[in-house]
């Protein structure tokens, strides 16, 4: 632990003072007039301005301002889309000496209005897309650009540099619902902001940046609209902002240099690692080497030419990307630095002038914002024994004060410190450390302190999760942590899956393996909609627990909705009957609901589902299309267009009867050739010896296997399970024996072949649920052995998890014999996510269960689940 509790950056630069933005973009129109300072992109055409142009239109808006009665430190509004005019207004007010109040268009009227004369302004700049919000209010409204703006040729008064304390901003942090609180800066908070962060990042004139962030709030003011004025750069604007604009962006005008919120850069990063994990094993293995050479480069350009084809992809010279604002991910940094990028932090509030801290280019330590910018000093306040406290700030950044609000002012401001109510640490070398805001600190039952902000970031490295709030929930036992889930359900369309709290729940057990045990998730829901947000993409906390609570409690009800109209004939009217006799208690439908997370359809329901519906309306639907059905909605629509054609089947029995002539009675592993065989044994035999060397290895109850065909069924928890057991099964089940394998594993030339050899049939039960039963009913027709796993996934904590009816139907419906096998010692040696160690491993084999004795029962294939994990678990006990 350090005991570094405070840290400075370099001296001020004494040069620097009010006027000097002003002289900065003078400077840089007299060396290039031509020099492009801004660029609105339409999409369809481009509006280009050059630093002569600002200064035209900083002075053209300056008499204007004049001519309508707007004098030094009144205060004009801006409620504008982020667009160049918006800079224009800026420099304008400022030139006169008004004092600027930006205004975000995403506030409700009401907002707007309550800002607007908290602050007494007397006139708003407005586009046309916020006339009516500005003309709610009471103060005057000019509309930019306008003809009265472009052909205004008054003559503005002479410049009259501002005093270091004079106001040039309120920037209201809050006053959505409350009372308004307006930061004031200073035109000298600016510069010194400016000089600081250009130093820390080497910002120079060679940059184009993109800019999407609002100029309602100050590190997006700085970074995109003022900053680059004083350094020469360019910035591209767009007409309107969606994900595939912006990475179009990075091609169409070669960005450089990019700003956001840690939300966009998440995405970017899930993208490109699940087009990674898309591709076939070896391909991956090959990457992970590459991302661990890269590791060790020291330059960034050398680390872009391991993976030039990503950054063609992305953007050929996007270089360096800058998150500011909230807690950044480290392992998302470490990621996109050894991809190539230069992911630099910075920390900061409104009342610093956007940053007080950022990652040096040429010392970037990750998992860090970085180290005072010049002239500002960090301090940690009454720091814990880990070094944890509220970090302050002062320096020449920091704001005049709150605007008409001199008590606040006081109990922010002590000693000349900003008390920031962030909670951080100091590292040896001066990098601060932020761990959340000490509001939002979860104390578990144990006394540990959990920073929500930390875990969402680390779990949404997940490409299932778009959107992740940690909470922390009461329990007999204190507080424990409860994740609400938004699914990413543009990443499952794109794969055909289907399964989704499936698929939440393994990456949050994977996950929760790289986590203390007191720092993982005990609980998620999962919900459709977004979750509220504030105006800065921040986490509304306490409205998410309170939805929470209302949802959780039986007391609250909402009340009953009509039912949809689509349910009352054709295939919605067979799809409510079905849906109704499946559940019951279910309330009125609407086309909207998924089938998973609101109706409680698993994966085998869904497929019980869709076969009853096709057979009752003589239709078919195509497999592929079948797993990509997640609503009501979605289900009429694909029965509706679906083509005449006999169903599944009305039943499992029907959906299982696959003719002989079908080519899954033709796959390799149910006919190996000799070449096959002799592999398999080869494999076996290597596999016995090497377990044999490395492994304690003991197994029982082989004499219980009876004759083929059987299914063996035991629990999951490790890679290596299936290599283990069929090393001690006799020769007499080698020669028959099949697997089902998941298909992602098992992808090209050489893990297929590895797969003939292993006779595995490699299908994706997610995606093909109905081949994957057919396929295991196939080969037990033909008087095969089929080895599958109940639980469908490793064991997370070595426990026995979820079976699912797969094994059930198929024993039910052929009336073929189950074999129950407990693995024990297998999680111990290669537990999921964690790495191989040597370790005793037995193998028991049970007592044959036979479907028979569970016909008579109400759900038969619940009972024999039931039944084979009772049996499990006893060989496991």
């Amino acid at each position: 632990m350090s005991a570094l509790t405070e840290i400075s950056g370099p001296p001020a630069d004494a040069t620097v003072s009010g006027r000097w933005i002003f002289d900065r973009i003078e400077e840089w129109a007299k060396q290039g007039p031509q020099r492009p300072a801004f660029v609105l992109d339409h999409a369809d055409r481009l509006e280009e301005h050059t630093y002569t142009d600002v200064l035209r239109f900083m002075n053209q808006i300056a008499a204007l301002l004049e001519a309508r009665g707007i004098r030094r430190g009144d205060r004009v509004g801006i409620l504008m889309e982020n667009v160049p005019h918006w800079v224009f207004a800026l420099l304008g007010i400022l030139r006169i000496g008004g004092v600027v109040v930006p205004l975000a268009p995403a506030l409700p009227e009401n907002s707007i209005q309550r800002l607007c004369s908290h602050a007494e302004c007397r006139l708003i700049f407005s586009d046309a897309q916020n006339l009516d919000k500005a003309r709610s209010t009471k103060a005057e409204v000019i509309l930019l650009p306008s003809d009265e703006f472009l052909k205004s040729t008054a003559a503005v008064s002479p410049f009259q540099p501002p005093k270091d304390d004079e106001t040039a901003l309120i920037i209201y942090t809050s006053g959505t619902t409350g009372d308004p609180k307006g930061v004031e800066i200073t035109l000298y908070n600016l510069a010194h902001e400016i000089r600081g962060v250009a130093e820390s990042f080497e910002l120079s004139q060679q940059h184009r940046i993109l800019s999407v962030l609002p100029f309602s709030h100050v590190l997006p003011l700085v970074a995109n609209g003022l900053g680059p004025l004083c350094i020469g750069a360019a910035v591209i604007f767009l007409s309107s902002i969606s994900p595939q604009r912006i990475v179009e962006s990075f091609h169409k005008h070669r960005i450089t240099f990019f700003v956001c919120v840690p939300q966009f850069f998440y995405v970017l990063h899930k993208r490109i690692f699940s087009q990674v994990e898309a591709q076939p094993f070896i391909l991956r293995k090959i990457f992970g080497v590459l991302m661990s050479i890269a590791g060790r480069l020291s330059r960034p350009q050398h680390r872009r030419k391991l993976f030039g084809r990503i950054h063609r992809t992305v953007g050929p010279e996007l270089s360096i990307l800058a998150s500011g604002g909230s807690r950044f991910d480290p392992a998302v940094a470490r990621d996109l630095d050894r991809l190539g990028y230069s992911m630099l932090q910075a920390y900061g509030l409104t009342e610093t002038a956007a940053a007080a801290t950022a990652t040096p280019a040429k010392h970037n330590v990750i998992g860090t914002v970085g180290t005072p910018i010049r002239g500002a000093s960090v301090k940690i306040d009454s720091p814990d024994k880990d070094g944890v406290g509220e970090i302050c700030i002062r320096g020449p950044i920091l704001m005049k004060g709150y605007y008409r609000d001199e008590a606040a002012t006081r109990a922010a401001i002590v000693d000349g410190w900003y008390h920031s109510g962030d909670l951080g640490r100091l590292e040896p070398d001066g990098s601060l450390v932020i761990t959340g805001r000490s509001k939002d600190v979860i104390i578990l039952a144990n006394g540990k302190n959990v920073y929500p902000e930390e875990l969402e970031a680390h779990y949404g490295q997940s490409p299932w999760i778009k959107e992740m709030c940690v909470l922390g929930v009461s329990g007999p036992e204190g507080e424990r942590l409860h994740a609400v889930v938004v699914p990413d359900m543009e990443e499952f369309r794109r794969r055909g899956l289907s399964a989704i709290s499936e698929n939440v729940q393994f990456d949050l057990e994977s996950l929760s393996k790289q986590l203390p045990s007191y720092y993982r998730i005990l609980s998620f829901s999962i919900r459709h909609e977004p979750l509220p947000r504030t105006v800065t993409r921040k986490l509304q906390r306490f409205e998410i627990q309170r939805q929470e609570k209302e949802k959780n409690n039986s007391a609250v009800r909402r009340e009953a909705a009509a039912e949809h109209p689509r349910f009352k004939e054709g295939a919605g009217a067979v799809v409510a009957q079905l849906v109704r006799q499946a559940k019951p208690d279910t309330g009125p439908l609407d086309v909207s609901m998924n089938l998973e997370l609101d109706l409680g359809f698993d994966s085998l329901a869904r497929v019980e589902l869709l076969g009853l519906a096709e057979a009752q309306l003589g239709v078919r639907i195509d497999e592929e299309k079948a797993a990509r059905i997640y609503t009501l909605g979605e289900l009429i629509d694909e029965l509706t267009a679906a083509s005449p054609e006999s169903g599944r089947g009305r039943n499992w029995k029907e959906i299982l009867n696959v003719p002989p002539d079908n080519a899954l009675h033709q796959h390799d592993a149910m006919n190996p050739s000799a070449l096959i065989l002799w592999s398999s044994y080869l494999l076996i035999k290597v596999g016995k010896l090497l377990f044999r060397l490395f492994l304690p290895l003991r197994y029982s109850g082989l004499e219980k296997l009876p004759a083929a065909p059987f299914i063996l069924c035991p629990n999951h928890q490790s890679f290596l399970d299936g290599p283990l057991l069929i090393s001690v099964l006799p020769k007499r089940v080698i020669d028959r024996i099949f697997i089902l394998g998941y298909t992602d594993y098992w992808r090209g030339r050489v893990m297929s072949f590895f797969a003939k050899m292993s006779r595995i049939v490699a299908v994706d039960a997610d995606v093909n649920l109905v081949q994957a039963l057919q396929v295991g009913a196939a080969g037990l027709s033909n008087g095969k052995v089929l080895l599958v796993f109940p639980e469908g996934t490793r064991t997370i904590d070595g426990k026995l998890g979820e079976f699912k009816k797969g094994s059930a139907i198929l024993a039910c419906e052929l009336g073929i014999p189950v074999v129950p096998v407990g693995l024990k010692g297998a999680y111990e040696m290669w537990p999921r996510g964690g790495n191989f160690r040597r370790h005793e491993v037995e193998i028991r084999l049970g007592e044959p269960i036979d479907p028979k004795g569970f016909a008579s029962t109400p759900d038969p294939y619940t009972a024999f689940t039931e039944a084979l994990k009772n049996a499990v678990k006893q060989l496991v006990d």
